[in-house]
């Protein structure tokens, strides 16, 4: 298994791809970090579609994306890193004493597991079986109240390529969408590029959004530097977005399902 093994991974992997004479490699899910770690190994003639496991951790990491984007002056939430329960206690303190909605989650998860709400019932008992080190961080994040849509997107040296908005109407849990329809979200799509352009973004990303009730703002909540459901949206769009992995042109048309 990749996780436990992946230097037995890589190898065998990389058999793979010179036995079968492999040019291109798409990640689908999670394998990304590995593959991104094995890329040094992988002959020139295989193109791998992913970027360095540096560029991935600070995507994957909820705090230490959403103070990416806030440099950028991108919107994101109000977020700050805990590395030990001091530090998550004194965060909690300081929004209940601002009357501050908020949730508590894990900087890396996925599917929205562990995350809780300081709306609910039994948030304080959630509260007590939290573990908190430098070694698993956790991010208080002021709560948006609005509309949760996703967005997919395929880049190259930064630039979009590929690009589908979508909303979530039906989900597996507090997560995973498992119904979902393409929506027409500029706002979204110039967040999108912009965050890519001054990343250098090269692979699949996806981002979590919440639009904002009162004003209709994007706010970015988390990246997914992955394959997500989004990519089935493109069914009437197989062309374009093979064409993006493939032979990606910088400055082409970027394929956008259209809504529905």
């Amino acid at each position: 298994e990749a996780n436990r093994k992946p230097s037995d991974y890589a190898r065998a992997l990389l058999k793979i791809v010179t036995d079968e004479r492999i040019t291109h490699d798409i990640p689908v899910n999670e394998e990304v970090f590995f593959l991104s770690a094995a890329d040094q190994f992988f002959p020139p003639s295989a193109q791998l579609f992913v970027d360095s496991p540096e560029l991935l951790l600070r995507l994957h990491d909820k705090g230490i994306f959403n103070q990416t984007a806030r440099e950028l002056g991108l919107s994101v939430p109000g977020s700050s890193r805990a590395h030990s329960r001091t530090e998550l206690d004194a965060f909690i303190r300081a929004r209940n004493e601002s009357k501050q909605p908020f949730v508590i989650k894990p900087a890396f998860s996925r599917f929205s597991t562990q995350v809780i709400f300081s709306s609910a019932n039994n948030f304080e008992n959630q509260l007590k079986k939290i573990h908190v080190s430098e070694a698993e961080p956790w991010i208080v994040q002021d709560q948006i109240l609005g509309t949760e849509v996703c967005s997919y997107s395929v880049c190259e040296k930064g630039a979009v390529l590929a690009h589908v908005t979508y909303s979530r109407s039906f989900t597996a849990g507090a997560g995973a969408a498992v119904s979902f329809a393409a929506m027409e979200s500029p706002e979204i799509l110039k967040w999108v590029e912009s965050f890519s352009a001054a990343n250098q973004i090269t692979g699949q990303i996806a981002f979590d959004f919440i639009l904002e009730d009162r004003s209709g703002t994007p706010f970015a909540l988390e990246c997914n530097p992955r394959a997500t459901s989004g990519i089935h949206l493109f069914s009437g769009n197989f062309k374009k977005l093979t064409d993006a992995f493939l032979s990606p042109l910088l400055g082409s048309p970027i394929a956008i399902p259209k809504e529905g």
